[in-house]
């Protein structure tokens, strides 16, 4: 019959130190795993509002094209001091002819136009062409320097 020694029962255990340390590096990879998926998740939402703004934009421009209504069409940008970022579509003027609004996620802020600002971005009928060329531009509210532009030339070319 065999018998164990002592010292050699206490090599099949773990130390307390060994314990602690992989408990601290598996909180170590959470925390960091953590922040990535979060910022991640944060340019997603930036990528998907920027994409919304675009086909509003389109929209608009479609709609002018058309002659919808017989109306000349637009896109309005609001960066109000005290609520959250909005952009509505409109026809003829903003607010009277106010067809849909949409408020920005609230990590995601307007830089152009700034703060107490506001913008229109207004298409001519049948040409689809703005009025003027203009950019909006949207940030991470944590970080404005992650940001897309979203860009409308003289003849009407959306991009960002």
């Amino acid at each position: 019959m065999l018998q164990a020694t002592s010292y050699e029962l206490r090599e099949r255990g773990f130390t307390l130190l060994e314990l602690i340390l992989t408990l601290a590096i598996i909180i170590v990879l959470g925390v960091v795993g953590s922040i990535y998926l979060f910022g991640v998740r944060e340019r997603k939402i930036l990528e998907n509002t920027a994409k919304e703004i675009v086909f509003s934009l389109r929209d608009a421009q479609q709609r002018s094209i058309s002659q919808q209504d017989q109306k000349q069409w637009g896109v309005y940008f609001e960066n109000p001091t005290s609520s959250n970022d909005f952009y509505a579509l409109f026809y003829d003027s903003y607010p009277s002819g106010t067809v849909s609004k949409a408020y920005l996620n609230r990590t995601i802020i307007f830089t152009t136009p700034s703060t107490g600002a506001s913008s229109s971005i207004i298409f001519s009928k049948r040409t689809g062409w703005p009025l003027a060329s203009t950019s909006i531009t949207i940030a991470l509210l944590r970080s404005s320097s992650t940001n897309k532009v979203i860009s409308i030339n003289e003849v009407g070319n959306i991009s960002y």
